[in-house]
């Protein structure tokens, strides 16, 4: 008799774990003051270990590992925002792992009032002639002609901080027109350009 009511009790206290994969952790991402985030980035570590990149099913939700334990460290970036970073300690039962929810909340970067060249032009002709009456244009994609600046007329600076493709066109006297097309970045910070460097060497005219 003693013996069947430990079988039944221990029946009844027995746990029924599933086979469904629970997630560590689950992020919810935000910028300051509700500002949208574009294409952001987040990656994490289990005690101290790099393990990739989160996932994400929906905006601005992240999940962190599935059935992993340990101290985790998330890391969030986005273009525009300050990097951020989120712990929390991911602990287990007798069946799986307890999932851990966390937010984080990304501050914009601070731009500074610097301006900063769009592209550098380095204008040369095919040998050592000296270029006369020379000048530098640029356009950028679906926008409007605009002066490039020179004080020497062979190293021209082109846009303050214009962004995207543009096309860049160079002449001087007795000398054909020549033309490059660049791509211009945003830095990481989403502040300002990255300053393309363009060497433009002009061909003489035929004779």
């Amino acid at each position: 008799m003693i013996a069947l009511l430990l079988t039944l009790f221990a029946c009844e206290t027995e746990t029924a774990c599933t086979e469904l994969a629970a997630a560590s952790l689950t992020l919810t991402l935000t910028g300051a003051g509700g500002a949208a985030l574009v294409d952001p980035v987040v990656t994490y570590t289990v005690d101290g270990v790099d393990r990739g990149e989160c996932t994400s099913f929906q905006e601005g939700s992240y999940t962190c590992g599935y059935e992993e334990r340990g101290h985790f460290v998330v890391t969030a970036s986005a273009t525009g925002f300050e990097t951020g970073t989120v712990e929390a300690d991911v602990a287990a039962d007798e069946c799986h792992v307890i999932q851990e929810v966390v937010s984080l909340e990304l501050e914009e970067t601070a731009c500074t009032a610097e301006v900063v060249a769009s592209a550098l032009v380095n204008l040369s002709g095919t040998g050592d002639e000296i270029l006369e009456q020379s000048w530098v244009k640029f356009q950028p994609d679906g926008g409007e002609v605009a002066d490039c600046s020179s004080a020497d007329g062979y190293a021209w600076t082109c846009g303050e901080d214009v962004t995207g493709p543009m096309t860049i066109t160079a002449g001087a006297s007795g000398h054909q027109d020549g033309s490059t097309t660049v791509d211009v970045q945003l830095d990481e910070a989403g502040c300002h350009a990255v300053t393309e460097t363009v060497d433009l060497a002009l061909e003489w005219l035929p004779d």
